[in-house]
């Protein structure tokens, strides 16, 4: 997304010595710090409801973009490929170094058209937190905005296990009701449990992983599945939760 220039900044008989990982966490700070604040005020401009535009679950500093799973979404991704041009030397003996550095917001939505608009919308608050913040808190003279692009990444559908009724279990209820010719509402009760229970459970392994405890299960999409013990396998049964069990099956129950 731009070239960064980071002069010396701290007086040492050294110099200042700057690092890759120094830009990167400068950057990532600006963003995590800023980034809340330009997506309140996209959303105020777009006529959007405050909180519409998912706040960012994740922050990486990683060599590529890559696809990501569906529940940590949105994610942004700093993206550090190093120098971008032979550093300048100035009269004083010091060097001026422009960084390469990309930032970009993996997100996904309920369709494609969706999808696409709020990929631009978070690049935009990101394209202008740059721009209106370039010293990044005071260790760039500046920052030069190379251009934006919008890539469709592979769809992943692998879920992080945590135990909890979040979004996207919920959305995952509402589809299946939907699929399935039951009313939907997202509540798992007891002619959604009878439509689960026909299909063949996929049989779940507890085993030791150093001082971790983690679930190994098998995948129609992948060969095996490795997860930490989700929150919810130290709580107590509930009313209709599996036939017989119980379990209300909902949110904040």
């Amino acid at each position: 997304m731009s070239h960064v220039i980071y002069p010396p900044t701290q007086p040492s008989i050294f110099g200042r010595i700057v690092s890759g990982h120094d830009v990167e966490q400068w950057c990532m700070t600006t963003i995590r710090k800023w980034f809340g604040t330009y997506l309140a005020e996209k959303e105020q401009q777009d006529g959007l409801t405050r909180g519409e535009l998912q706040r960012p679950r994740g922050y990486v500093i990683a060599p590529s973009l890559d696809k990501w799973p569906e529940d940590q979404l949105p994610a942004v991704v700093l993206v550090s490929v190093g120098l971008a041009e032979r550093p300048l030397k100035d009269g004083g003996g010091r060097y001026r170094g422009r960084w390469d550095m990309g930032v970009a917001c993996v997100c996904s939505a309920r369709t494609q058209m969706e999808s696409h608009a709020n990929a631009q919308r978070y690049m935009a608050a990101l394209r202008d937190l740059f721009l209106q913040k370039p010293s990044l808190g005071g260790m760039a003279s500046g920052v030069d905005w190379q251009g934006e692009q919008y890539d469709q990444l592979d769809y992943d559908d692998l879920r992080s296990i945590d135990g909890g009724f979040g979004p996207q279990t919920l959305a995952a209820v509402e589809s299946f009701q939907s699929a399935h010719g039951l009313p939907v509402d997202g509540v798992i009760g007891t002619v959604t449990w009878q439509a689960l229970l026909r299909y063949a459970p996929a049989p779940v392994k507890w085993v030791h992983r150093g001082k971790r405890i983690v679930a190994t299960a098998a995948s129609a999409s992948r060969a095996k599945i490795v997860e930490p013990v989700p929150r919810s396998a130290s709580l107590r049964a509930k009313r209709d939760e599996i036939a017989g069990a119980g379990g209300a099956g909902r949110p904040g129950y």
